[in-house]
């Protein structure tokens, strides 16, 4: 915007924000907001200039996933792993199989 820093072209898209959502008789909880930071924590995600990435605890969780003894096992691990396919590369290549066995 015309000659102005990044900092200062943040904080005019801030302060409109704040403006409008007062307007409509909205409010910010300031204890919960994070100003000027180069990411931020969002719905169990990271977000960066570089996209949406998972946490590393939700990693965690999905690599000490018990390994499935049943289908209904085998179900729910599938419908975690549907629920995080955008964060995979390859997805359909690496359920193929487990969703084969899914279908019998």
């Amino acid at each position: 915007m015309d000659g102005k820093t990044d900092v200062e072209v943040h904080t005019i898209h801030v302060r409109k924000f704040l403006t409008l959502i007062r307007d409509h008789k909205l409010f910010a909880n300031l204890k919960k907001c994070i100003f000027s930071a180069s990411e931020i924590p969002l719905l169990g995600c990271i977000a960066n200039e570089n996209g949406v990435r998972l946490v590393t605890e939700k990693i965690k969780a999905i690599s000490d996933w018990p390994v499935p003894i049943d289908i209904k096992g085998l179900r729910k691990f599938l419908g975690l792993a549907a629920y995080l396919h955008k964060y995979s590369r390859n997805y359909a290549e690496m359920t193929i199989h487990l969703s084969s066995v899914n279908e019998k």
